[in-house]
């Protein structure tokens, strides 16, 4: 708590009332970064991770660019997001990738399927740290327009191509369900219990691609490394992939949101090393690699 507070101080003119906001559930509905930048929040001013935004300002991070609902933040390094605020989870993200670090932090020389780019936080995250190639895959229209945004803000449009596409089991167009509090959270085939605490409101048609279609689209040999955050799409995606097409991954990182399911069993039967880890509920990353020279696994017959 002391901590923080501290973090609080430092970040915000107005800490006293952010403080009381978190402590007492009531508050101010503007906060007043100490670079002079307002960030009105409105009545949902509880549901804007404030530590987190804090967290990165404290990192060197700035906030500059306010507009409407919208504004960029920028690293120490050059990297520059566009972000949604007050319900969007972008912040969160942002602090998660750039100072968690849970994606990792050396893809040099990587080719990178970003799948769930939203608003190109983890696109640039990986360009930045070295991927020398970033096809991020992003089937939300108000997501893939940031990402864009984000992408030539940060100068690394000549590695990171953007698709507005998600990715599934087969191509062809498909109902994307998504909300207007929870503009994050967009999916295909949301599990149940995401559709329950989330709240869809909307539906729009998007085109989706197949991994071999991605493949053949943009000329790629090989993938250094899959990075699937779509919420429920990883189950239909990795349970149609054929030997051949796993064969031509190196690494995945798949967030799970209802449970391991059989995504575990699947690669290592595919010769990966696995290991996961549960964060919120059923929720979690799923983590695997094939190590050199390794000869798929295959299950027993009877």
């Amino acid at each position: 708590m002391l901590r923080e507070l501290r973090l609080t101080q430092r970040a915000f003119r107005n800490w006293a009332a952010v403080a009381a906001l978190r402590l007492l559930g009531r508050g101010p509905h503007t906060l007043v970064l100490r670079s002079g930048a307002n960030l009105r929040l409105g009545p949902n001013a509880r549901a804007f991770n404030k530590l987190a935004l804090a967290e990165l300002l404290d990192g060197g991070w700035r906030v500059s660019a306010v507009e409407g609902r919208t504004f960029l933040l920028e690293s120490p390094t050059g990297a520059k997001l566009v972000c949604r605020f007050p319900e969007s989870a972008d912040i969160d993200h942002a602090n998660q990738i750039f100072l968690g670090r849970w994606l990792g932090s050396d893809f040099q020389g990587m080719t990178v399927v970003d799948v769930g780019a939203a608003n190109g936080d983890s696109a640039v995250y990986f360009a930045v740290n070295g991927a020398s190639r970033v096809i991020a895959l992003e089937p939300d229209r108000s997501s893939f327009t940031l990402a864009r945004a984000s992408v030539a803000a940060s100068g690394v449009g000549d590695r990171v191509t953007v698709v507005e596409a998600g990715l599934g089991a087969y191509s062809g167009d498909r109902e994307l369900h998504t909300s207007s509090t929870h503009p994050n959270a967009s999916a295909v085939d949301p599990p149940p219990l995401v559709s329950e605490r989330i709240g869809y409101d909307r539906v729009a048609t998007v085109p989706i691609l197949s991994l071999a279609d991605v493949l053949q689209k943009f000329g790629l040999v090989r993938i250094d490394l899959l990075k699937l955050s779509c919420v429920g799409c990883e189950y239909a995606v990795i349970g149609a992939l054929s030997r051949d097409l796993l064969d031509r991954v190196g690494a995945l990182i798949v967030q799970f949101h209802d449970g391991v399911q059989e995504l575990e069993p699947l690669l290592r039967h595919s010769g990966f090393r696995t290991t996961h880890e549960f964060t919120a509920g059923r929720i979690g990353v799923l983590r695997a690699r094939r190590l050199p020279g390794a000869v798929p696994i295959l299950p027993e017959t009877h």
